[in-house]
């Protein structure tokens, strides 16, 4: 779990979020684990603004 804007509040707060969201999607496609090398990493974000 992330937070953004605590505990300054940041008027750009939900696009940092996706933004890092898509990094750490981007990584685990490049990522390999050691005991399961063919296996590929599967994660899913969610982002919810408090809208």
């Amino acid at each position: 779990m992330v937070v953004s804007g605590i505990p300054n509040r940041n008027e750009d707060h939900s696009e940092q979020i996706a933004s890092m969201a898509l990094e750490i999607l981007h990584f685990c496609l490049q990522f390999k684990m050691r005991h399961m090398p063919t296996i590929p990493l599967r994660l899913r974000c969610g982002i919810h603004t408090g809208l």
